[in-house]
């Protein structure tokens, strides 16, 4: 029934926002644990700025970073909202 159906969407959008304030809330909690892992580790790697301890070459630290920046890039990319699939059949764009 009508009645029944507005219940039951009622019913799921309680949930569905029950679900989303969890989900919200579990991002901000493993969110800043891993990302105050990630600022700690990206800063020991000063560490290896001293020349009195360590011998590299700029070559070498380019790559580091590098490597880091390309990480940082890729995964930067995953948050993005994924583009809209494009039609792969002409249209002339017109509707009647």
């Amino acid at each position: 029934t009508q009645r029944q159906s507005v219940w039951e969407n009622l019913y799921a959008l309680f949930f569905y926002q029950k679900w989303r304030k969890i989900t919200w809330k579990k991002l901000i909690r493993i969110g800043e644990y891993r990302m105050n892992k990630a600022v700690d580790a990206i800063g020991r790697l000063e560490n290896l700025a001293n020349r009195s301890s360590y011998e590299y070459t700029q070559e070498q630290v380019d790559a580091m970073f590098q490597a880091l920046e390309g990480r940082v890039v890729e995964v930067k990319a995953r948050f993005m909202p994924k583009k809209a699939a494009e039609s792969k059949t002409f249209s002339f764009g017109i509707t009647e």
